[in-house]
């Protein structure tokens, strides 16, 4: 019975040394995987970056050789240690604010922000203009024909002719 007791000690030893081993193991692959993210804005930022070369396209989409160059240096840049709004920085003040692929939040480029939001609140106030009169008239529809009355009744000669025309 006391090997039987040993051989429990020992395999609850050996699973917390599992355990802990994981642990650590975890760790590392995500401190890794952290470290990682942060050294690779140089691949996202030629992403996010419209290019000058081919107006339309973000610089990884352009295949202008100038475009293959910019994007080689944005990469250097991050190796040798450089943040991203430096590198950045440095390209608006090369090549202006074309780059951007969206504009600014303040100066002229908040109209960019401000006009379709007031041009869907317009919308929606015509939308519900329109609506309301359609009601209205509907509604004025609705009692014109009440205030006329029952439909009359047909005259029998009328049909009579009617049905001769139509050859029934």
């Amino acid at each position: 019975m006391s090997t039987f007791l040993r051989g429990k000690s020992r395999s609850r030893c050996g699973s917390g040394f599992l355990i802990l081993l994981c642990l650590l193991l975890s760790g590392v692959v995500l401190s890794g995987s952290a470290a990682a993210e942060e050294q690779e804005w140089g691949y996202k930022l030629s992403h996010e970056l419209m290019s000058p070369f081919c107006p339309g396209r973000t610089l990884a989409a352009c295949s202008s050789p100038q475009a293959a160059d910019m994007r080689v240096w944005i990469v250097e840049q991050e190796e040798a240690g450089r943040s991203e709004e430096e590198v950045k920085a440095e390209l608006y003040q090369s090549y202006g604010e074309i780059m951007r692929a969206s504009p600014l939040a303040s100066g002229g480029g908040q109209w960019a922000y401000i006009i379709p939001v007031v041009l869907i609140i317009l919308g929606a106030g015509f939308v519900v203009f329109f609506l309301k009169r359609q009601r209205a008239g509907a509604a004025v529809s609705l009692i014109g024909s009440l205030a006329e009355g029952p439909p009359a009744e047909e005259d029998p000669e009328l049909a009579r002719i009617v049905d001769q025309e139509l050859g029934v």
